[in-house]
């Protein structure tokens, strides 16, 4: 497996704070899938689940001056759709950050001018933001001139965007007009994603990137028998990657960002940028032997052709 890729456009990842050296950081880094830093496309291949396993987890991040904290609400599904509620019902079990994020929202519905400006400002801080993880093969990677082909397993990091872009692709979306593939990550009728990123301009200028032209390719096979072999056997643990501190983490957390440091000042005043999460470590990598037909039915995948537990997930 190639151990030269790292995470791109690290504002957009917000994982979770777990990273204490620069060697540790560098082996996070390595887990990922790297986008480029300016616009360009990445060709990658979302990997099906063994069964009993999901295609993807999903979370929502806090980020807290420079680190960030899973939220420790839960996706649920309700008769209005998936939400993210507090399983337990009790107020003191809830995310002590989403709880301080409602609170600032109504005090400021009773504020007017630059101050209920300042406390909404605060409040955006906490907000938290929806990440996806999957497994994927990238088809190719280019450095100094020397092509990789198929790297992987490899954990693809998306938010709420591109999400939508899978499972709109998955079922189709009448309003869109995107017709309906069904199951994307079939082993043998699936297809490739290729991940579009262009770069728009917000407000004052500011960049950010922009993947709403991503598109899966046409139907092809995502390896020999070999090869899904090896790449079933090395996926990524992705729920080891939801990483829920004690509330009392949070609340302290949560405290020094509100309150300051050792200098006094607010975090949520100062610039920052965020740790990325530690990922599950890939297991060994066997050698390919002579490629072979893929047998599906012996791999232990979920063959679920309409993906109904991703859409599940989505709302």
């Amino acid at each position: 497996m190639s151990k030269d890729y790292g995470i791109a456009d690290f504002n957009e990842e917000e994982m979770a704070q777990d990273s204490s050296s620069n060697q540790k950081s560098n082996r996070v880094m390595d887990s990922y899938v790297k986008m480029p830093e300016g616009k360009g496309f990445v060709l990658l291949r979302l990997l099906p689940a063994l069964k009993g396993k999901a295609n993807f987890v999903a979370t929502r991040l806090h980020r807290l001056g420079t680190a960030s904290y899973h939220c420790s609400r839960v996706r649920t599904k309700t008769p209005k759709g998936p939400m993210w509620i507090n399983a337990s019902g009790n107020p003191k079990d809830d995310c002590p950050i989403c709880q301080e994020y409602g609170r600032l929202w109504k005090v400021s519905n009773n504020q007017a001018g630059e101050e209920q400006v300042r406390t909404q400002n605060e409040a955006r801080l906490l907000k938290p933001n929806e990440r996806y993880y999957w497994n994927c093969i990238v088809r190719t990677y280019t450095r100094n001139n020397v092509t990789e082909k198929n790297v992987g397993p490899l954990i693809y990091s998306c938010g709420k965007v591109v999400q939508t872009i899978i499972a709109d692709n998955i079922a189709g979306n009448d309003t869109t007009g995107i017709r309906r593939l069904g199951n994307i990550l079939h082993p043998a009728t699936g297809r490739d994603f290729r991940l579009v990123k262009n770069i728009s301009k917000g407000n004052g200028g500011f960049e950010y990137p922009n993947y709403a032209q991503s598109v899966f390719e046409d139907v092809s096979p995502l390896g020999s028998e070999d090869e899904i072999t090896l790449w079933l056997a090395n996926l990524h643990d992705l729920e080891s990657l939801l990483d829920i501190r004690p509330r009392e983490q949070l609340i302290e957390a949560l405290r020094e960002f509100k309150t300051g440091g050792s200098d006094g000042v607010p975090l949520w005043e100062q610039s920052s940028a965020p740790v990325q999460a530690k990922p599950a470590a890939p297991a060994a990598q066997k050698s390919a032997s002579t490629p072979k037909q893929p047998d599906i039915e012996s791999m232990g995948i979920d063959m679920d052709d309409d993906l109904s537990n991703v859409l599940d997930n989505l709302g």
